[in-house]
């Protein structure tokens, strides 16, 4: 069952979207802002109030399936950004259109060979890593409604994950 909390930010113009689900909470031991809060990280965060309806028409797998792709794209993140030297994550949360669109941006060291993201043992993590995306692009090859889109600009490594509002 999906449950929201609205909290207002100083603006008046986004409110924090907390998403709890039973699948996230059985996946991930602990939570993502305790990680943010220990790595000391320069976390930057807009989600727009707009975006609630539209995540509550999603059905149960796709639910799932968005929940996997947030927290392992969210996970990366973090780890990267807490090696970096700015130690910088954003996300936001906005409409594009009718579609719902979560964009993580981080910053990062080590270089990243962009047309390898996502395939089996990538990592510039080490070895034995680089399973998490390439789990989650093969899951989304069966998905009409998920879109994960990564690139890297100006030394951020940016994920964007748009939800089709058909």
């Amino acid at each position: 069952m999906k449950k929201y909390q609205y909290i207002e930010t100083n603006t008046g113009n986004y409110l924090s979207l907390h998403i709890q689900s039973e699948q996230l909470t059985k996946e991930y031991n602990s939570s993502p802002y305790e990680d943010v809060q220990k790595k000391n990280l320069n976390v930057n965060m807009n989600i727009s109030k707009q975006v609630s309806l539209s995540l509550e028409k999603l059905n149960h797998k796709e639910y799932v399936l968005l929940c996997k792709t947030v927290g392992i794209t969210l996970d990366n993140a973090i780890e990267a950004a807490s090696n970096s030297k700015d130690k910088v994550l954003n996300i936001d949360v906005y409409k594009e259109k009718e579609d719902v669109v979560i964009m993580i941006d981080n910053s990062f060291n080590k270089p990243i060979d962009i047309k390898k993201i996502g395939t089996k043992n990538y990592s510039t993590k080490g070895e034995g890593r680089g399973l998490g995306l390439y789990i989650i692009k093969n899951l989304l090859k069966n998905s009409d409604n998920l879109i994960l889109e990564q690139n890297v600009h100006n030394q951020i490594f940016s994920s964007k994950i748009i939800v089709k509002q058909n």
